[in-house]
Parts: structure tokens; C-alpha cells; sequence
């Protein structure tokens, strides 16, 4: 069996208010291409499709777009709601569309849909596992004690009837410890929705979302996320987007390989002082179709600058400053003692300032719970 993984669309996305519709269509386009040239069986859509869990009427007319194109082609999709997405609108007419070969993951109440896909070897079985949090496992496990997502998740996954001597694909939206992440991404701050990668073990292939890099995970090459198939963010300038192709024979037997994504505008930095981004010499040699991110080095700031950028340079993303005054604030920052610490190691230490103890278990628990609601995404 032969598949395609991707994840992260946030179809619907702007980039600096810059609206993408037409940058997506180009490379959900260029995504299905890819999977009729390979031959693949599936696509695997990791989670996060909508970049708002009510997605607008051209977001929504967009997939549709895209999962008809898909279905034309005889190619099936797995796909799970993501932290972005509404589990319930990304459910919707489920038992339609698991007739047709689209199935999308429910809401998790218990028990994790599984889809099988049958070829020359037997069976193989793909588990759509949408984003959880841990409240919404101690409300079906309520036996079991669940003190973050890494419990969480496991207690899941040990509730679902899994044969593992069997070929098992997982797709999953968390964010797996040790992840490498960019400015595009909602985290939890502090870490705590940290997924220990451990919990994955047994899986023929993990088909990660939720970071936005492309990564292996661990050093398993079996446990990966795609990374967005486009830069959502000036942080992502150096990455090659790609799409996951893997095959699946014989049980242990998995071949991966990436294949690069062509955006229709790319995203660049350039950096020089603002008379020489503005001289023609300097800007003929620029696709300035591109979104541009822009670091100046001249000493003082020049509140016409934007102005000036924007006459030339349309896709203009943002300005930053590359001289001795922001590279003094860029050490200081090193210096920083609380900088590093997470919300929950600091009001800790201020609980134990101000009662001579320190905060029990239970009380431990309590604050992460506030602190993780919080900073949740919406």
C-alpha cells in the first residue's frame, strides 16, 4: 500500500494579512498531482485543515474543492481534526463519506476510528486519532489517573483494540517532545502538551501534524511530521516544503521518501540598508512576486520606511533591525533569569516565597489545568 502525508493546511490561513487562497489552491493542487503520479493508495491529512475551527465560505469551498479532486482520481483520504479545526463540523456526513473512500476522524468519544485498507499482503489498518486533550480522556476514563497529555494519549491508545502483529498506521495532531517548532504554531507554553514519542511504539508508521517543520522524530524515521506544505511564517524562510511518499509491504517493511513542494510565491529575506533595498540595481534581481521579509542594518530606524518598502515590494511580509542597538537587546535576553522558565515553575517558586512550602500534588495539578486553559488555542 502506497501513501501521501501531509498535514497543517490551515486552508483559510492569511500571512500578514495577506489573503493565500489562491497560493493554497495552487499546492493543494500540486498535492494531488503528486498522488496520482505516485500511484498512491491514500492520502493521510494530519490534522489541522482549517486554520479556524469555523472555517469562512471560501475556506470551506476550497476542501471541497480539493476532496473532489481527490476522489476523481480513485485516490482515498484519512484525515483527522486538528487543534485549529471543529472535530465536529470536520465529522460531518462522515457515513457518506466513508462510502465513497473519504473518511475523516470523529470526535473523540472513546474509542479511535479505524479505517482498513486491504492490498496484496492483507490488511492495513489506519487509525485516525484526532487532537485530544486530557480532559477529554479522564471524562471517558475517569478511572485512570491522567495528569497530562503523555497519559493521555497512552490511555487512549491502550483502550483501542490494536494487533500489532498486524500493519498499523497512526495519524496523529500532537506536539511530540523534542519537536522543533516555528513561529506559525500555537504550543502550549511551559511544555505541557508534550507528547512522550514512547507511546507510539508498535506503529508501522506515525503520521504526525501540528508543527509546522518537516522532522523525524526521536530518530525513528517511522514517527514524522510532514511540516506545513506552505511558510505560514517569516521563521520557516530557510525550509523546503515537501509531502511524505511511503509504501508498505510486509509487516516492518516501509519505504519513506519526500518529494518537494513548488509554492506559487515564495517567501524570501533580504537584508542590506534601506537605500540600497530601494535602488533599482538592488530590486531588479529580486522576484518581488515573492513575499519578502526585510532586516535592515542601518543604525536609526526611518519611520517612512514602510511607505517607501511597500511602493516597490508588494508582497512586503515585515521590517526587523539587524544593528548594535537590537543586537544589545538580543543578549540581554540571554541574561534573563525568568525568561526560561515556564508559568508554572514561577508561581511555584512565588508559592513557596510567600508560605514557606512548597504546592502539593494535587495543587500542582490544579495550576496546570488553569494554566493550560489559559493558553489554550482556539
Amino acid at each position: 500500500m502506497k501513501f501521501l502525508h501531509t498535514s497543517d493546511l490551515h486552508i483559510g490561513i492569511k500571512l500578514y494579512d495577506y489573503s493565500l487562497y489562491e497560493d493554497q489552491k495552487h499546492i493543494l493542487n500540486q498535492i494531488v498531482d503528486i498522488a496520482e503520479r505516485e500511484d498512491v493508495d491514500v492520502i493521510l491529512l494530519s490534522g489541522d485543515i482549517y486554520d479556524k475551527s469555523v472555517a469562512s465560505e471560501e475556506a470551506v469551498s476550497l476542501l471541497d474543492e480539493f476532496i473532489s479532486d481527490i476522489y476523481s482520481r480513485g485516490i482515498k483520504v484519512c484525515a483527522i481534526s486538528g487543534n485549529h479545526d471543529s472535530a465536529d463540523r470536520i465529522s460531518f456526513g462522515d457515513r457518506i463519506m466513508d462510502s465513497a473512500g473519504i473518511h475523516f476522524s470523529h470526535t473523540y468519544d472513546g474509542t479511535i476510528k479505524k479505517v482498513v485498507i486491504n492490498d496484496k499482503y492483507g490488511d492495513v489498518n489506519i487509525y485516525l486519532f484526532p487532537f485530544i486533550k486530557p480532559t477529554n480522556v479522564r471524562t471517558r476514563y475517569p478511572e485512570d489517573e491522567i495528569n497530562n497529555y503523555t497519559e493521555a494519549v497512552s490511555i487512549a491508545l491502550r483502550n483501542t483494540d490494536i494487533d500489532f502483529s498486524q500493519r498499523n498506521i497512526l495519524l496523529c495532531h500532537q506536539y511530540v517532545a523534542g519537536s522543533i517548532t516555528c513561529d506559525s504554531e500555537n504550543v502550549t507554553i511551559g511544555g505541557l502538551d508534550n507528547v512522550d514519542s514512547e507511546v507510539f511504539n508498535g506503529f508501522d508508521y506515525v503520521a504526525l501534524g501540528h508543527v509546522h517543520s518537516p522532522q523525524i522524530i526521536g530518530g525513528n524515521e517511522n514517527i514524522r511530521y510532514s511540516g506545513t506544505p506552505l511558510k505560514y511564517s517569516v521563521s520557516e524562510v530557510r525550509q523546503i516544503k515537501s509531502v511524505i511518499i511511503g509504501e508498505i509491504s510486509q509487516k516492518g517493511n516501509i519505504s519513506l521518501n519526500k518529494v518537494e513542494l513548488t509554492p506559487l510565491r515564495d517567501m524570501i529575506t533580504i537584508k542590506g540598508k534601506l537605500s540600497e533595498i530601494l535602488d533599482g540595481e538592488f530590486y531588479e534581481k529580486i522576484n518581488r512576486e515573492c513575499y519578502i521579509n526585510i532586516i535592515l542594518t542601518d543604525e536609526e530606524e526611518n519611520h517612512f520606511a514602510v511607505s517607501e518598502i511597500r511602493k516597490i515590494y508588494p508582497r512586503f511580509l515585515k521590517i526587523s533591525y539587524d544593528n548594535t542597538r537590537s543586537n544589545f537587546y538580543s543578549e540581554a535576553e540571554v541574561f534573563s533569569d525568568s525568561s526560561s522558565k515556564t508559568p508554572l515553575e514561577l508561581i511555584s517558586e512565588l508559592y513557596l516565597t510567600q508560605n514557606g512550602m512548597d504546592m502539593t500534588p494535587k495543587q500542582q495539578e490544579a495550576l496546570s489545568a488553569m494554566i493550560e486553559e489559559i493558553w489554550e488555542v482556539k
